[in-house]
């Protein structure tokens, strides 16, 4: 992900917003982020931890592929960060990474 040109994240980003009437996207999650500038309350905002109570993340099978998903869900940067319930304490800092790449 380092490598990945930043222009083309701001071209995927338009699609997911455009495509999504503005729920999903790295600009959405980067505002939820800065709102809540902690990884499980972000994480469970968007749908990707089923509650606060315990580091249960979603499976990704389970996520809500469409418009009824929480604003945030997609794209499942989870997934592209190597985020999961036994890498809490890097968490935060690869999130804060990934998106100040956008």
């Amino acid at each position: 992900m380092k490598r990945f040109p930043r222009h083309d994240f701001y071209i995927i980003n338009k699609l997911w917003v455009q495509y999504s009437e503005g729920k999903f996207g790295f600009s959405v999650q980067q505002r939820i982020w800065q709102a809540k500038k902690d990884c499980k309350r972000f994480a469970y905002k968007v749908g990707w931890v089923a509650s606060l109570a315990n580091n249960e993340w979603v499976k990704y099978e389970e996520y809500t592929f469409s418009l009824d998903a929480p604003k945030g869900h997609f794209p499942s940067i989870s997934r592209l960060v190597g985020l999961d319930s036994t890498n809490l304490s890097g968490v935060q800092h690869r999130v804060k990474v990934f998106l100040s790449r956008y």
